[in-house]
């Protein structure tokens, strides 16, 4: 539900939206995420140099079941340090403005420096922000093997009709 008890339009993270970093390592969010998200995301680091936005409810999903994992597994507790440990529980302002945490800002291939410019991309149930220069690159080579990519989909859906 959104905050003013209808539902809430916005089912998922579409599309992609260039954005600049402004003066004190803030970041708009681009408006047609903000009502899915609410009033508080998750910010943590992503799997590819580049971070991600949970909404608070994903978050909790994607965790629970880390959280019942076994803390002698070392693989677990090396991917609970990756992702919670460096997660912040971020609230922006009225107009979606946010700043970026120190920690976060040194992550990508470079670190983020006000001016720089960003792609906030929506991947259906979160957000990545990459430096644009990693996104072209990622999107590059997401071209060049769009083919094998598509082929592993179908074998996957075919699997799952099979059953």
């Amino acid at each position: 539900m959104a905050q003013n008890g209808t539902t809430n339009p916005v089912s998922q993270l579409l599309g992609n939206h260039t954005i600049k970093i402004l003066r004190g390592f803030r970041i708009v969010l681009p408006a047609p995420y903000r009502l899915f998200l609410q009033n508080s995301f998750v910010l943590t680091k992503g799997l590819e140099r580049n971070l991600y936005i949970f909404d608070n409810q994903r978050w909790k999903k994607l965790l629970e079941p880390l959280s019942k994992g076994n803390f002698l597994n070392s693989k677990l507790r090396t991917l609970l340090r990756y992702l919670a440990a460096h997660a912040f529980v971020i609230t922006p302002d009225s107009q979606g403005r946010f700043i970026i945490p120190k920690a976060l800002r040194e992550f990508p291939s470079q670190p983020i420096q006000p001016g720089d410019t960003l792609i906030v991309a929506g991947l259906i149930n979160w957000l990545e922000i990459w430096r644009i220069d990693d996104w072209d690159k990622t999107i590059n080579d997401l071209r060049a093997n769009v083919s094998d990519i598509a082929d592993l989909l179908a074998n996957i859906h075919n699997r799952q009709n099979d059953n």
